[in-house]
């Protein structure tokens, strides 16, 4: 891929933790109009619906299956395996919002919790399936947008889900 998308890329994607009010204000004022959110909870929770109103959003839940951790709770794996049905599909949804987004020139910010798993793996599944990057580009690039990104084997094993995916729907 050349480095002229991926300097495109990244100025139409940021990759964040849930925004503050001021963060929000500023990424509007500086042309970002789409919000793709994994993290789980809804903007509308934490926000005014009206402040919301001006933003394209697509929101999808999905635990955080793709930092690495001590303990129980951050068991990893395949992710086709840890994820349920419903994960999967939010998955794929966000990937695709984010292509969506960046094919109709609209700049997105793609959030969750704290920025560092489900939103890079979104971001990293777009590039990987929508753009032909391969994983040490798709790496790179993720990195570049949010240097605190987590890229675990389960981030890849996601994207290569996604592409055997895209692969046995144009069988």
């Amino acid at each position: 891929m050349s480095k002229t998308f991926i300097a495109q890329f990244s100025s139409m994607v940021r990759i964040s933790g849930t925004p503050s009010r001021p963060e929000l204000a500023r990424a509007f004022n500086q042309g970002f109009r789409r919000i793709v959110n994994v993290s789980g909870t809804s903007l509308a929770e934490i926000y005014d619906p009206q402040e919301m109103a001006c933003w394209k959003m697509s929101e999808f839940r999905m635990r955080d299956l793709f930092t690495d951790g001590e303990g129980a709770e951050k068991e990893r794996g395949p992710f086709a395996s840890l994820a349920t049905p419903d994960e999967r599909q939010a998955y794929y949804s966000a990937c695709r919002a984010v292509q969506t987004g960046v094919a109709a020139l609209e700049s997105s910010l793609v959030l969750c919790k704290l920025g560092v798993g489900r939103s890079p793996a979104v971001v990293f599944g777009a590039l990987r399936s929508g753009f032909g990057l391969s994983s040490v580009d798709a790496h790179a690039a993720v990195i570049a947008l949010r240097p605190q990104a987590m890229i675990s084997k389960t981030t890849e094993s996601a994207a290569e889900w996604l592409l055997a995916r895209a692969d046995s729907a144009l069988a």
